[in-house]
């Protein structure tokens, strides 16, 4: 696969969406738009964070944290059929701490079991962190079925975001980062 990308302006980058979807669409049945964890981060995630531009996706712009997984679907369930993937800002818990806020709605998102290592032709290229969505407040939350992929990139650019995300719901969901005042991810959700 080739690693050619443009610079972009962030207008630019950002009004791709529309044309990105007629092209997506007049692909015959059949054809989805699923991406492997290493594409994920190789040809979104990172050219992302560089601010360069992406290839045609079915990514969007929203802000992840201020719904919970079902009216995302609700919201955006044109864009995939059992996968949906966001770039999306991300706040820190606290102003001076490094942990993520993953309250999303009437929920929150908590992390569960170790990092695995993304690999792509041998190296090292980033880390998935798996999330499940909770209903309510933490420490009693009521866990549901949607879960949640974070991704992040070994070596994240200076002064840019380090975090990326792809969530599952009663299946999946993902999410990659990208540069910001506010951290910024990308998530894929999944019914």
């Amino acid at each position: 696969m080739s690693n050619n990308f443009e610079l972009g302006t962030t207008e630019n980058i950002n009004n791709n969406e529309e044309d990105d979807e007629e092209l997506l669409n007049s692909f015959p049945a059949g054809y989805r738009f699923k991406p492997r964890d290493d594409e994920l981060v190789l040809f979104y995630l990172k050219p992302k964070l560089l601010n360069l531009r992406l290839p045609p996706n079915r990514i969007r712009d929203v802000e992840l944290y201020h719904y919970n997984p079902q009216q995302l679907i609700e919201k955006y369930g044109s864009y995939g059929e059992e996968e949906w993937y966001f770039f999306t800002p991300r706040e820190k818990k606290y102003r001076n701490g490094f942990r993520p806020n993953r309250t999303a709605g009437d929920g929150y998102w908590k992390a569960t079991g170790a990092d695995k290592i993304l690999r792509s032709e041998s190296h090292e290229i980033g880390y998935r962190k798996a999330l499940v969505f909770y209903k309510g407040k933490p420490p009693k939350g009521e866990k549901t079925d949607w879960m949640m992929h974070e991704f992040r990139l070994k070596d994240p650019p200076a002064k840019l975001s380090q975090d990326e995300m792809r969530a599952f719901p009663p299946n999946s969901v993902n999410t990659l980062s990208s540069p910001r005042s506010k951290e910024t991810t990308l998530r894929q959700l999944r019914v």
